[in-house]
């Protein structure tokens, strides 16, 4: 990056990687690394680093590609064959409809745990929904991705404090860290939290989409470096505040013999209680306004992404859907609104027993899926579209396969002890 850039010059580099924090900060954090801490203290540690690691070439790979050709990776699916894109569309089919709904879902727990809003799981998550998507149509997006950016700082800001104030509480022996004895149950939550941790693998799609959509926009691609910039804040950021808020869990929770609640509202007053508990009570409104805050800008990032996700594939397979444009904000960019929106509820009204159970279902889908989708886009970055001075490095190849091979071996793991043993 040129050394001549401002602050304020790099704030507005910095979009696309702060929406992707945004997005991650939800079922991954808020419930399945302070779950980790509270039931497992710090011996899941290594596991969420390592899930994080794993995952950084892949998810990264998104921003190398779009900044590299111009495209996002659906076009790179599309180039690869058949084959490439069945696997993408299962995985849209999955990510369009379930995804949203866990996100809202804890979004509208933090609603009745906060708020005190008398309405069911299925209403309230439903009025989630629909108000995104509202905002979404009326083209009020871009006012809440400069708020993002705001939203993500404070929220980081007062968990930081909390993770401050319950350090001491915390039981730092080297032999917490070793990791728990591996039996069906513990590998089950193993791959719940390598699921969405730090974000499913689709977020590098969505990058990718986001990355195009602002270079359209402002009629200018990012460089490499700025790019990479971008993407570094917003993925280590997400990767902190998941060890965050399993020191959070395993400060306050762990030990206690306390379990985490299966209703979404009960839920959220417990995630509430962690920080009025280490911070003070006078948090409790600042904390739950911004716990708020970021998990509706997840909401709205991910109904986005996913939108794009089929109004691209939509313009690929019917190309006469032109005239109601394919790309950007447009007539047929709202009609995918308002059907994932409608789809995302009856999927609530047939699947939502229990919060807990439906947010692990989604998370081990998300997990057992990973795979595939980073074998697509370590392919988008070695193919021929992409020129020499873009190539990812030896090391990242590298990297690259090691987490294929780590995350099939894990999800090949759970179906053998899910199905088989």
């Amino acid at each position: 990056m040129s050394e001549s850039r401002s602050f304020s010059d790099i704030v507005k580099i910095i979009g696309p990687g702060i929406l992707y924090a945004a997005a991650a900060v939800g079922i991954s954090h808020l419930v399945q690394a302070t779950r980790a801490g509270a039931v497992y203290g710090l011996s899941l540690t290594a596991v969420i680093i390592f899930a994080c690691m794993v995952k950084y070439p892949a998810i990264r790979f998104g921003t190398d590609y779009a900044v590299a050709t111009g495209n996002n990776l659906i076009i790179s699916y599309i180039k690869q064959g058949r084959l490439a894109l069945a696997v993408f569309l299962l995985n849209v089919v999955f990510t369009v409809l379930f995804v949203p709904v866990a996100i809202a879902l804890v979004t509208a727990g933090l609603l009745k745990g906060i708020a005190g809003i008398d309405l069911s799981d299925l209403v309230l998550t439903a009025i989630v929904l629909f108000s995104a998507g509202i905002i979404l149509i009326r083209g009020q997006y871009r006012f809440l991705e400069r708020m993002t950016k705001l939203l993500v700082a404070v929220f980081t800001v007062l968990i930081f404090i909390a993770v401050i104030v319950v350090i001491g509480k915390v039981d730092w022996a080297p032999g917490n860290f070793l990791p728990p004895p591996i039996n069906p149950p513990t590998l089950f939550f193993i791959v719940i939290i390598t699921g969405f941790m730090p974000s499913p693998m689709t977020a590098g799609t969505i990058i990718s989409l986001w990355i195009t959509a602002k270079a359209r926009q402002t009629g200018v691609l990012p460089t490499h470096a700025e790019a990479r910039l971008d993407f570094n804040v917003g993925y280590f950021t997400s990767f902190i505040l998941a060890l965050s808020f399993m020191l959070l869990g395993a400060g306050i929770m762990y030990g206690t013999g306390v379990e985490f609640a299966a209703s979404s509202g009960g839920f959220a007053r417990q995630i509430i209680a962690i920080f009025t508990q280490t911070i003070g009570g006078w948090s409790f409104w600042l904390i739950g306004g911004a716990s708020i805050a970021v998990m509706y800008s997840s909401v709205l990032t991910v109904l986005d992404g996913n939108v794009r996700f089929v109004q691209i594939l939509l313009g690929h397979f019917f190309p006469n859907l032109e005239s109601y444009g394919v790309d950007g904000k447009s007539k047929l960019y709202n009609i995918i609104v308002v059907c994932i929106c409608i789809g995302a509820a009856v999927v609530l009204s047939f699947f939502m027993q229990s919060f807990r159970a439906f947010i692990d279902l989604v998370s081990v889908v998300v997990a057992i899926t990973a795979p595939l989708m980073a074998i697509l886009n370590h392919r988008a970055m070695r193919s021929d579209e992409i020129p020499d001075a873009s190539r990812p490095t030896r090391l990242m190849v590298t990297w690259s396969l090691l987490g294929i091979i780590i995350m099939s071996v894990v999800s090949l793991c759970y179906l053998y002890f899910r199905f088989v043993a």
